[in-house]
């Protein structure tokens, strides 16, 4: 069976990582091919990758089964149309945030089109991505386009393009959240008595240990089950519960979507 291969139109933080995790999950440089324009980082990224590198889509003479497009959205509509003519058998995968496939298909009507939505833990291979198409897929074409994403971690196939925009608030953005929460933990326990340095190392190695435990239990039984009544954790969550933690943590998702909505219309 031919080797896919995959072209990087843009090669950022976010290429560099799948392209990183692809390696690990053991494709070949010379199957993929980072498309970077006049950026040295991005020449850099390739060449540390061992990756070939080329600053135009036609310097490189070649078809992709893949073409990942992972510059900046507002780069698009002046990017798209300098592509040469790109065989429809390449399927399309876009991490532009906002971008909808509404807007993807007025530049390629006749291809297959996805969309996804990555984070940035994809960089440590714990990444999640939402992924979502117009298009019926082969389970052969489906397995392919979960392994590229899997190489960074999990994936989730969504039903409607609208949920992106929940997606987006949840996963996109999640990783602000909790180090908000990590950041605010950290500043309570050194106005508590410990130093910087202590209440770090406790922070990130108890967010670690949880979040493994979570993927694999129920948050709310976990919860319950390190909850004793009348203990000092039940007085904790009895505070979050007095200044409304429910209602602030749905407000903070809500606003977040409304912005990836307003976003995606432009």
């Amino acid at each position: 069976m031919t080797q896919p291969t995959i072209a990087f139109l843009g090669f950022g933080n976010m290429g560099s990582a799948i392209a990183r995790g692809l390696l690990a999950a053991g494709w070949q440089p010379n199957q993929m091919t980072a498309i970077v324009g006049n950026s040295t980082r991005g020449h850099k990224a390739a060449k540390n990758l061992n990756i070939p590198a080329y600053p135009t889509f036609a310097a490189t003479s070649q078809d992709f089964t893949f073409l990942l497009l992972a510059i900046k959205p507002q780069q698009l509509a002046e990017v798209a149309p300098q592509l040469p003519n790109i065989p429809t058998t390449c399927t399309i995968l876009s991490i532009l945030a906002g971008t909808t496939l509404h807007t993807l298909q007025n530049f390629w009507p006749q291809h297959v089109l996805v969309r996804a939505m990555p984070n940035t833990p994809a960089s440590v291979g714990l990444g999640m991505t939402g992924l979502v198409t117009q298009h019926t897929l082969t389970a052969a074409s489906q397995q392919s386009i979960e392994h590229i994403f899997q190489a960074i971690g999990k994936t989730l196939w969504l039903t409607e393009e609208a949920q992106m925009d929940t997606v987006t608030a949840l996963s996109g953005s999640g990783p602000a959240w909790f180090f908000a929460f990590m950041e605010a933990l950290i500043e309570a326990g050194v106005q508590e008595g410990l130093t910087k340095e202590q209440c770090l190392s406790m922070v990130t190695q108890t967010a670690l240990g949880a979040a493994t435990m979570a993927a694999n239990t129920p948050p709310e039984q976990l919860r319950q089950a390190v909850t004793s009544p009348g203990g000092t954790t039940e007085a904790g969550l009895n505070a979050l519960t007095d200044h409304h933690f429910h209602k602030i943590i749905h407000a903070m998702i809500k606003q977040s979507k409304h912005r990836s909505q307003t976003l995606s219309k432009g």
